[in-house]
């Protein structure tokens, strides 16, 4: 399918949402191996895990980069916009989700 130049351009204008959602996606996954993986059984596996996170996430923005979809401030961008919105919504989120563990682990234990 043809397209003109202009609305190429245009299309690299915006920020990636890709990036956002794998960014976002790769944020969580990080913070759940962080404070779940205990290191009892194995030293390094939180941080072979959470550095794998970390490449896979590095892999999908250099991929749009060099794949000529979107322009490196873009990623960028969209790799800003996925961390804070991962960072406070494991702000917000974590304290409640401990409440519901910790209530279903209590009634687990009494039934």
């Amino acid at each position: 399918m043809y397209h003109s130049k202009s609305y190429e351009q245009e299309r690299k204008k915006l920020n990636s949402r890709r990036v956002q959602y794998g960014s976002v996606v790769y944020a969580h996954v990080q913070f759940y191996f962080h404070r779940r993986l205990d290191s009892d059984y194995s030293v390094l596996l939180k941080y072979v895990a959470e550095m794998l996170v970390c490449t896979l996430a590095a892999f999908t923005c250099l991929t749009r980069i060099t794949d000529n979809m979107h322009h490196w401030s873009d990623v960028l961008a969209g790799v800003a916009v996925g961390l804070i919105v991962a960072v406070w919504n494991v702000k917000t989120r974590s304290s409640a989700i401990a409440v519901i563990a910790d209530r279903t682990a209590c009634s687990s234990t009494i039934g």
